[in-house]
């Protein structure tokens, strides 16, 4: 008597239903026998959440599982192959079958459970190895960095010390800079205040010694050895001889000193040596100098005369240089005079000009040149 059809498919589903099909498959498969119903082991493989449906339709596990019309079909027992050698082999080769079905069920259901973990637990190993190595890394270049530090703490410490000595140094070259340039300040007011003084002195030097001089001329041009042993009177004739209008005075009273200058011949010297002639006033010498310049040269034969004023050194080298103006001034159309004892008194469009220095004469000069 066969059962109820919807117990028999209650107790069908009831078997397949478990998460543990593919183990009874392969007991019931080890066994020798099979689901009592096709039908229900095809429902269980399409109710596995553990098995992609491309598996559980294939091939391999259809066969020998048919589709069932009805449910008497279900619930119908499957039927034995008749004892004998054929059906054995069937039965072997049915076994073998089920066997390479459930243990292929097992290792798909393996690999569906187990590698997400399996591939997990790689993961982690992995990120474990590579945060040990990225530590072990970051450990050993803080190590570097730290003494890397401390060098240049250390390093830092030495410039330190030695801006340290170098500021010190600095501050005493600072101090000694602002007494020496204390120092400087005074010795240039010093010195300004010397050369000032020089400057006066020079000056007063150079008009006592012309105040000297003042009594004095000079002969220019009289050969050696004319005036024989007495220079005084050859000196006295030659003034009367050349200046017939200074015949009256008492030459010889008048002049107090007569003489060669330099007192030493250089017997290198190709011109002859002036003669200095002294006179005992001033008003004389300025007689016998104005006939002197109004006649200009004295003419003797082979040799001419030339009365000149007695200066200094440095009066000379004036008169000189603003002698060398003269001819310029002139051929720029201004009246020269050279004055005693060393200046000129320039005449240009109606007006005086009286310089001293040479370089207030060229500057003037300049001016003129740039007018026309």
């Amino acid at each position: 008597m066969r059962a109820p059809a919807k117990a028999v498919e209650e107790r069908c589903w009831k078997r397949t239903s478990d998460s543990s099909v593919w183990a009874e498959a392969a007991r019931g498969v080890r066994r020798g026998r099979r689901f009592t119903s096709r039908c229900s082991l095809r429902g269980a493989l399409l109710e596995s959440p553990g098995l992609p449906l491309r598996k559980k339709l294939s091939g391999s596990w259809r066969r020998g599982v048919g589709d069932c019309t009805s449910t008497s079909q279900c619930m119908s027992p499957v039927k034995r192959r008749p004892r004998g050698a054929r059906a054995e082999v069937g039965e072997i080769e049915s076994i073998k079958r089920g066997q390479m079905e459930a243990s292929s069920a097992i290792s798909t259901l393996a690999e569906a459970e187990f590698t997400p973990s399996v591939v997990s637990a790689t993961h982690s190993l992995a990120v474990q190895e590579l945060l040990i190595s990225l530590t072990k890394e970051i450990r050993e270049k803080f190590e570097i960095s730290e003494n890397n530090q401390a060098k240049i703490r250390e390093a830092c410490e030495v410039l330190e010390s030695k801006i340290n000595l170098l500021t010190d140094r600095l501050g005493k070259l600072e101090a000694v800079v602002e007494d020496q340039e204390e120092r400087l300040s005074v010795h240039t007011k010093d010195i300004s205040q010397l050369k000032f003084g020089e400057k006066i002195l020079q000056d007063k030097l150079e008009s006592l010694e012309n105040n000297m001089r003042r009594n004095n001329i000079r002969l220019l041009g009289v050969p050696e050895g004319l005036e024989g042993e007495d220079i005084k009177g050859y000196v006295i004739s030659l003034i009367r001889e050349s200046i017939p209008s200074l015949a009256f005075l008492n030459l010889e009273e008048d002049i107090q000193r007569v003489h060669r200058d330099p007192f030493r011949k250089n017997p290198g010297r190709k011109n002859p040596r002036r003669i200095l002639i002294n006179f005992a006033t001033y008003t004389i010498k300025e007689k016998i100098l104005s006939e002197a310049i109004k006649a200009g040269t004295f003419s003797k034969g082979d040799w001419s005369l030339r009365v000149i004023l007695d200066v200094s050194r440095a009066m000379l080298d004036r008169q000189w240089e603003l002698g060398n103006f003269m001819q310029e001034l002139r051929s720029l159309g201004a009246t020269v005079q050279l004055r005693f004892p060393a200046a000129l008194r320039i005449m240009w469009r109606n007006k005086m000009y009286n310089m001293r220095d040479p370089g207030e004469v060229r500057t003037f000069i300049e001016q003129i040149k740039v007018s026309q």
